[in-house]
């Protein structure tokens, strides 16, 4: 019983002494949560969130391509908030990226003329989403 005790002992000494358990690791930023350092990653992100909107598109999101029911209203019940998560994160993803670019190149720049472009267009395919602003 006394080696039983030892062994305990050490084991609750050991824990003690390092805090305990070791913290759960953070969670990661992935690509698209972080913001953008170098206009080259600017133009990686726009690049990849347009993409994800493609994606999504292609792929029939409800909200984004609802069919239109006989009464003129929606034909999906489904609320936009449930069905385009992914094109709503791409886009705040992209206006974060040309939020970035625009102020690495200035505004008249001809880089930052052409992602706002491409944010507006990419908006606008979107916009049955009501992704926040």
């Amino acid at each position: 019983m006394t080696g039983n005790w030892a062994l305990t002992s050490i084991v609750a000494f050991g824990l003690i002494g390092c805090g305990g358990a070791p913290p759960a690791p953070a969670k990661a930023p992935t690509h698209e949560d972080t913001e953008p350092r170098t206009i080259d990653e600017a133009q990686d992100q726009i690049d990849s969130a347009r993409a994800a909107i493609d994606q999504n598109l292609a792929q029939g999101s409800p909200a984004v391509n609802a069919e239109k029911a006989p009464n003129g209203g929606p034909a999906s019940e489904e609320k936009p908030s449930e069905t385009c998560g992914g094109q709503c994160k791409a886009l705040a993803s992209m206006k974060r990226a040309v939020g970035v670019l625009c102020r690495l190149t200035g505004d008249n720049e001809g880089r930052c003329v052409s992602a706002k472009r491409t944010l507006d267009a990419s908006t606008i395919r979107v916009a049955s989403c009501k992704c926040s602003r």
